[in-house]
């Protein structure tokens, strides 16, 4: 199995970009044409670690678990640290640490090359301030990016500085589509 890695990030913190992955997880799992499908959320956004917190035990495993382990990590350590949640498709939680230095680019490509082994779909909300290892890797590692953004001044002024970033480490081929979170 190849699963295919979407990286979703938001202009600007609270567009939505975690709301679209929790989302498009779901559907995932609740289309009967897809409901077979392995889907994996990643939480890589260190200075906002919130995704789908609300559907499991704060208590449980996260990304920290893993960033030390560069020469360690395998498959069973990373399954481990991968919450199941009630909403049919896996997690793996952001840090506690919120230190993005911490995670070598070495751990952020293991990561992913796992997960892209084991899951079918893999969501990774990035922050889109690329100075992080993860956002860079999982940006090098794409298949698909989606921003997410808001129809204001601030997401106007950011756009063309966030597609610049990006365009700087992104494949070629790469898709970028962009999705606009109207909240009225």
């Amino acid at each position: 199995m190849r699963g295919k890695v979407i990286c979703l990030m938001s202009i600007v913190p609270q567009n939505g970009a975690k709301y679209l992955a929790t989302n498009l997880g779901y559907f995932i799992k609740k289309n009967k044409k897809t409901k077979k499908k392995k889907v994996l959320l990643i939480d890589f956004d260190f200075a906002n670690p919130t995704l789908c917190h609300h559907f499991v035990d704060s208590s449980t495993y996260n990304i920290d678990n893993l960033s030390l382990m560069e020469d360690e990590l395998d498959t069973e350590m990373f399954k481990r640290a991968v919450v199941k949640t009630k909403l049919g498709f896996d997690i793996l939680k952001g840090t506690k640490v919120c230190n993005p230095e911490i995670f070598s680019r070495e751990v952020i490509a293991k990561i992913l090359n796992i997960s892209k082994e084991s899951y079918d779909y893999i969501f990774v909300v990035a922050n889109p301030q690329v100075s992080n290892s993860a956002t860079i890797v999982t940006l090098l590692n794409s298949n698909k990016v989606i921003l997410v953004a808001k129809n204001d001044n601030t997401n106007d002024f950011k756009f063309k500085d966030v597609l610049a970033s990006i365009g700087s480490f992104m494949k070629d081929d790469l898709d970028v589509k962009v999705v606009y979170n109207y909240v009225n």
